[in-house]
């Protein structure tokens, strides 16, 4: 049985969330409609407009159109509506009230003062009075003709009446408050998802009942006129409180969410002073509460940008907002100027202006959800220019009105001219600076992808990829990634993460934070990156073919020695009795199979590799008389053994390393005269340092002349990524320096050391192309 918070946490699932809110969507819908269909119904469709040629003359109500079939049906349309009187049955007609153009009015917000606002409540409860029965209507046709038609209103308004602006604000309302809850759904914790799903509903309630009173076909009784404008007041004001509240918690919390029982504490409280009308006018209960709410918003949102300078996520869904609401607000400039100083747009109705909150809303809801804020940047972008473009217009064509006398048709014509000389080109650069691009061109990456692929050694070239990625992207961070083997570039943590596949045989990274953190990675992105892993895969392959073509010719020539060289050697050898030249053929013998060895035999194991170097080593000084110093058991054989300790060696490693010890004992056995030789191997930090010492004559190495050994040993010693040192008991000689500490000249006595440096290599890591790492 489930326990309760589990109960609690599946009936909040986002499937039943926005189950829910569809279902609260319908039931406002329904209770609106139903509110604007139970009104009587004439058949009429009224607008306000002044009489043809009498300009001068003021407004008044026009039949637009009469329903075919309606209750009115009788009345010719076009004539001026100037009455309406009740005219029941049997009975002489009551006393006419005279309709005024303030009687369509689509908001009664338009006054100013309570009492203008009383005065049309009280006249559309006498015009709803008077329709709720017989009514007789005064008219004036377009010829001056006068008369009067009796008309009997239906008791309801059909459906098909209902106009589209009636359709319009319900849908935006009921599509604002499905983003909202579809956020809210998707980040139930997020007291941002609240706010905007708060925002919805709310905003949902003010369209709701300002369709039903603006598109009311003569009028509503005063009361649900009255009780739908304080709704509309409350979802206006409540609205506000809810876009501060988001701005107060998003994307960053400025505050302890209590704090946002402040803003219902100070804003309700006025709400009720507006509807109860105990405020001197509309411009302090109804308007000085939002301008409030919306400067509080902004400020927020100031605060919040300059905190989100260093969180780029943040800045994009800011930036997002900023550029929607911009947006918004600049089609109502675009509508408005358009109609009254262009005279391009026709005038806009108050409930078609609905639409520029759903643009705002629909802006905060794509932000908070934080879907694709990569691709949001540069929406936002996009808008920030176009609206640069709509201000341009709107102003250009503002002053060039004034300088010809606000004629509308040449004032356009050139500022269009002029916007497209200048303001496009300009806009394309803007677009170019603003929106970010690839991070070069590929016939400049080209060259360093197989630079990459190419370099000597794995670790080298694992250093010089991250290098390039930098360099590119110059994230915050770079990160392996778990598991190392990403077979897709993905964007993650809503453009934040850029995870690069593993490539080229280097493993997968997880680069954090575009530009040092300031920007988010982008689409462009991924595809920049396809293109480069793809790339070097390619060069990798070439590099590997290569490899494998350069091993392959490398066994030839180990099976040629070994079969062909090695067989005649073993027969010289057999078929002479000459000491000296057995010793030489012996010592030939011995190279070649260590150069055979070197370059087929596959590498040994570690412990194996070391029992081979001490048994060659012994075998070669016993043969000399010279005792080895290379303990089996003892503290010394595990000194020896735990330097070995997790560290792995190539093939080629061990060969090289092969060659400097047997070039080492070989200048002991030649040169020195020595009688005992000692050798150890430690672990210094990630470096190995391998010692051959002997007891002989020791040697000036300045003034011993460059045989072949000496340089044999340094180039083996660089091919392990070391060097290569000689001591004596005076004096020192760096091979890879070629410096010397000691008097020049001065003698050497008690023999020479040998050290071998190098850096470990840990077994897990084993290079891809082991020739390329050694400098083929």
């Amino acid at each position: 049985m489930a326990r309760p918070g589990e109960r609690m946490q599946s009936s909040m699932a986002p499937s039943r969330v926005i189950i829910m809110a569809l279902f609260l969507a319908f039931g406002l819908s329904v209770a609106a409609a139903w509110t604007a269909l139970r009104q009587p119904w004439l058949g009429l469709e009224l607008g306000v407009a002044a009489r043809v040629g009498q300009t001068s003359a003021p407004a008044r109500i026009v039949v637009d159109g009469v329903s075919p079939g309606g209750p009115a049906a009788a009345l010719p349309a076009g004539v001026w509506l100037s009455a309406i009187a009740a005219a029941p049955s049997g009975a002489a007609p009551g006393p006419f009230i005279h309709l005024v153009p303030e009687d369509l009015i689509e908001d009664p917000d338009f006054f100013d003062s309570y009492a203008d606002m009383r005065r049309l409540f009280a006249r559309q409860s006498q015009i709803a009075d008077v329709l709720s029965g017989p009514v007789l209507l005064r008219w004036t046709g377009p010829d001056g003709t006068r008369g009067e038609t009796r008309v009997k209103p239906a008791p309801w308004r059909p459906m098909r009446t209902l106009p589209v602006m009636f359709w319009f604000q319900i849908a935006v309302g009921v599509l604002a408050w499905l983003l909202g809850a579809w956020v809210w759904a998707l980040r139930p914790r997020d007291w941002a998802a609240r706010m905007l799903a708060a925002a919805g509903l709310l905003l949902l309630v003010t369209t709701a009942a300002a369709a039903v009173y603006s598109t009311r076909e003569l009028a509503l009784p005063g009361e649900v006129f009255r009780a739908l404008s304080a709704l509309n007041h409350l979802g206006a004001i409540s609205f506000g409180m809810a876009m501060a509240g988001l701005f107060m918690m998003y994307p960053r919390p400025l505050a302890n969410p209590a704090a946002l029982l402040v803003l219902p504490l100070v804003f309700l409280p006025w709400w009720g002073l507006d509807t109860w009308q105990f405020v001197p006018s509309q411009n302090w209960g109804g308007r000085l509460p939002i301008l409030v709410e919306m400067l509080l918003a902004i400020s927020l949102a100031v605060v919040q940008w300059h905190r989100a300078r260093l969180h780029p996520a943040d800045r994009a869904a800011l930036r997002w907002f900023n550029m929607s609401a911009l947006f918004g607000s600049l089609l109502f400039v675009v509508v408005t100027a358009g109609s009254n100083l262009l005279a391009v747009f026709p005038p806009i109705s108050q409930g078609y202006a609905f639409g520029f909150f759903l643009v705002v809303f629909g802006g905060l809801a794509f932000g908070i959800g934080r879907y694709r804020l990569f691709d949001l940047d540069r929406w936002a972008y996009r808008l920030l220019l176009w609206a640069l473009g709509v201000v341009a217009v709107v102003a250009l064509d503002l002053m060039l009105a004034l300088a010809v006398g606000f004629n509308p048709g040449p004032s356009l014509v050139v500022t269009l001219l002029i916007c497209g000389a200048l303001y496009f080109p300009v806009r394309q650069w803007l677009w170019g600076r603003m929106v970010q691009k690839p991070p070069a061109p590929m016939h400049v990456v080209l060259p360093q992808v197989v630079e990459v692929a190419f370099t000597p050694g794995a670790m080298a070239r694992e250093q010089r990829w991250l290098n390039l990625l930098q360099n590119l992207f110059n994230p915050l961070q770079s990160k392996p990634q778990e598991g190392g083997e990403g077979k897709e570039v993905i964007l993650g943590a809503e453009g934040l993460e850029l995870q690069v596949p593993s490539t080229g045989g280097m493993a997968a990274r997880r680069l954090v934070g575009r530009n040092g953190g300031l920007k988010l990675f982008s689409p462009q992105d991924v595809a920049f990156v396809r293109s480069l892993c793809s790339l070097l895969d390619q060069a990798a392959g070439g590099r590997d073919a290569f490899v494998q073509g350069v091993e392959q010719e490398r066994r030839r020539i180990a099976q040629d020695l070994h079969d062909e060289l090695g067989a005649k050697l073993l027969t010289a050898l057999h078929s002479t009795g000459d000491a000296r030249l057995r010793t030489l053929l012996e010592d030939a013998i011995a190279q070649m199979r260590m150069v055979v060895r070197g370059l087929a035999q596959p590498e040994l194991p570690q412990a194996d590799f070391l029992a081979d170097l001490r048994h060659d080593t012994a075998q070669r000084l016993a043969v000399a008389g010279i005792a080895l110093d290379w303990p089996i058991t003892g503290q010394d054989a595990e000194a020896d053994g735990a330097a070995w300790q997790g560290m792995h060696l190539d093939a080629l490693q061990q060969y090289q390393l092969r060659g400097l010890l047997h070039e080492a004992i070989t200048n002991a056995i030649r040169h020195a005269g020595a009688k005992r030789v000692q050798v150890r191997l430690k672990r210094e930090g990630v470096h190995l340092r391998l010692q051959i010492g002997d007891d002989g004559r020791g040697f000036d190495p300045l003034r011993a002349p460059e045989g072949q050994g000496l340089r044999s040993m340094r180039t083996r010693a660089h091919a392990l990524g070391g060097e290569v040192h000689w001591h004596s008991r005076s004096a020192r000689f760096d091979a890879t320096e070629g410096t010397i500490s000691g008097a020049p000249g001065e003698q050497t006595p008690g023999g020479t050391q040998v050290e071998i440096n190098w850096p470990a290599q840990p077994a897990s890591v084993t290079p891809a192309a082991r020739l390329i790492r050694d400098g083929w």
